[in-house]
């Protein structure tokens, strides 16, 4: 498909493409940066303060079988802690970015699909326009005909591989999401608990980078998800308003299937059970919470 969209030489659909490669180009620089100054935030607080009672700070209260405050156990504590906290950020990343970025990309594919139709149906109505004029000649009425039955073969053909890329991203993603979902949670209620016990207001910020910076990858594939479904139900509300009354019947026929096909669900789910969006943010948060709340509970 992206081929076919290269060797059109259309510059409104090419610049869709762009505009989502650009896009994902920036997202990517701007939550890498995020990820790394969270996380030197929410690391650098064990080297830097220390506790009430004079003893250094770890990163995580964990237990070990030996004195963590003496060196040099201390230090290699921390580093342990530092490369735990790094592969869980990176893999956090890696699976947001991955997201995102499908989901920008068929966000574009989408926007092909709406201009490709439009393009169809302004050449039906200069069609029509030909027709209903007795001074048009033969030739140009060959040629409207012969634009409009290659671009229907090409959107017919656009429409299946969007279905079918998003079809197989949500098979491939899927357990991926399912497992994001579950450590977002206990990522969020663990940290919202670490931040009420600590004393200190540098602590609970550096805490909170970290925790703004899941939360906003987290919210901003949802959106993406929430975006593919609305743009979906766009296309197909598109197909219906369009002009299709003045079209061939073989052309209904083509927007009627289209129609049909359009009335599938399409978009990530988790587990291929869960479609994600912006309800599923707000329930991971309320679930988040709910668990907070029962720890602080427990805790007091």
């Amino acid at each position: 498909m992206i081929d076919d969209i290269n060797g059109e030489k259309n510059d409104a659909l090419t610049a869709y493409l762009d505009r989502a490669t650009r896009s994902g180009l920036l997202y990517s620089k701007i939550m890498t940066i995020g990820c790394i100054l969270g996380g030197i935030l929410y690391c650098s607080f064990g080297f830097i303060l220390s506790n009430k009672d004079g003893s250094r700070r770890m990163i995580y209260d964990t237990w070990a079988p030996f004195d963590q405050q003496q060196t040099p156990f201390f230090e290699l504590t921390c580093a342990f802690h530092i490369f735990v906290t790094g592969v869980c950020l990176f893999f956090h990343l890696a699976t947001n970015n991955l997201c995102i970025q499908t989901l920008m990309f068929s966000v574009s594919l989408f926007n092909v699909l709406i201009e490709r139709l439009s393009m169809i149906f302004e050449n039906v109505e200069r069609l029509y326009e030909v027709r209903q004029s007795s001074s048009a000649g033969k030739i140009r009425q060959r040629q409207l005909e012969a634009d409009i039955d290659n671009g229907l073969r090409n959107l017919i053909s656009s429409h299946i591989d969007v279905m079918i890329f998003l079809n197989r991203a949500a098979e491939n993603l899927s357990y991926v999401l399912g497992t994001d979902f579950v450590c977002f949670t206990i990522i969020l209620c663990t940290q919202m608990f670490t931040a009420s016990l600590l004393d200190s207001f540098s602590q609970q910020m550096s805490i909170a980078s970290l925790s703004g910076f899941s939360l906003t990858s987290t919210f901003l594939w949802n959106y993406h998800a929430e975006l593919i479904r609305s743009k979906n139900e766009s296309f197909c509300c598109r197909l219906y308003d369009v002009r299709w009354e003045l079209a061939d019947r073989k052309i209904q026929k083509a927007i009627q299937m289209m129609i049909a096909r359009s009335q599938q669900p399409l978009g990530l789910s988790i587990l291929l059970i869960l479609p994600i969006g912006m309800d599923r943010v707000v329930q991971m948060m309320s679930t988040a919470y709910t668990y907070f709340t029962l720890l602080r509970t427990v805790y007091d």
